[in-house]
């Protein structure tokens, strides 16, 4: 059987919290979800109602959860791109900037995938979807 939820690895429950009171993860925890929810509440809220009413979807709710997860991937892909350096070092001179020049590649043919996903039906007059418009704004 499948499981129905699946839980957040990257973020401590209630019950690892009780395990870890008293220590200074628990309180530098506590701190950082603090100040996540503050910035979401204040700012990433009302900002994604305004692009939701924009974009014709005023139904539609971003929880604090879903800027969580968002979050996570931002630290996550800061950090591939800080070690891109080192790993292009130990490749060599002839390997790093070919390994380089691959990936700049896949990464133009994935961004362009993402450019005709920014609007639905016509890539230049049709509709934009929600995701993309929160992710990317008006281009």
């Amino acid at each position: 059987m499948l499981p129905t939820e699946f839980g957040n690895p990257l973020w401590f429950t209630d019950a690892d919290l009780v395990e870890l009171k008293g220590t200074t993860l628990h309180r530098a925890t506590e701190v950082h979800k603090k100040i996540l929810k503050t910035l979401f509440d204040e700012k990433v809220k009302k900002l994604v109602e305004k692009l939701l009413v924009i974009d014709g979807n005023p139904e539609s709710e971003v929880r604090f959860e879903d800027f969580r997860r968002a979050h996570i991937i931002t630290a996550v892909i800061g950090s591939g791109i800080l070690s891109l350096a080192w790993a292009t070092s130990q490749l060599g001179w002839i390997a790093g900037p070919t390994v380089l020049f691959l990936f700049s590649f896949v990464t133009f043919y994935t961004s362009s995938l993402l450019a005709t996903c920014y609007r639905t039906g016509d890539p230049d007059t049709g509709k934009r979807t929600t995701l993309t418009w929160m992710l990317f704004g008006p281009i």
